[in-house]
């Protein structure tokens, strides 16, 4: 008789255990869906700095646009650090530097900068740039973004070619 009632003691006890695992798993499933669908719904303002440029004669375009993303979107996002996105390298005898430096003017008129990014080869390169909240957009109004393209070619044994700088100022709005 006592090993019978050890025997349901035992399977009680794992039964007990089994129980409160799936409790805390339950408990655990509904915080983390929470916490989900509020970084979901709750949204937050980017701008997205999209560019190109030619490296064989310095041609540069930048664009900037403005939205609102989800924070679970942003959080995501590769941000505050500029990166190529695409290029089409074109071999040249020659050695290139190209560095596009990033400097943010907010409406306070903070000045932020970012790391600038370097390309070390002649073609056409896209890049992206993704400023949000944590980067220094965490203020509605006008926003001035200057970006300076320095380019400097040389010889492989380190006689300058040519070396050109070209500065683009685009300003946009973070509505409040």
């Amino acid at each position: 008789m006592e090993k019978l009632i050890e025997h349901f003691q035992r399977k009680y006890k794992k039964r007990r255990k089994t129980k409160v695992i799936l409790t805390v798993l339950v408990v655990l499933g509904l915080v983390l869906s929470g916490v989900f669908f509020y970084l979901e719904t709750q949204n937050v303002t980017v701008a997205i700095v999209s560019g190109s440029t030619t490296v064989s004669s310095l041609i540069a375009e930048v664009d900037v646009t403005v939205k609102n993303v989800s924070q679970l979107d942003y959080i995501l996002m590769e941000k505050g650090k500029p990166k190529v996105t695409s290029s089409r390298p074109k071999e040249i005898q020659n050695v290139v530097n190209l560095t596009i430096s990033f400097t943010l003017k907010t409406p306070t008129g903070k000045e932020l900068s970012f790391e600038p990014l370097k390309i070390g080869e002649a073609g056409e390169h896209n890049f992206e740039l993704i400023i949000g909240p944590n980067e220094g957009l965490d203020e509605t109004g006008e926003f001035k973004l200057t970006i300076k393209f320095h380019l400097k070619v040389t010889t492989p044994t380190g006689m300058l070619v040519t070396q050109q700088i070209i500065t683009i100022t685009v300003e946009f709005t973070v509505p409040p």
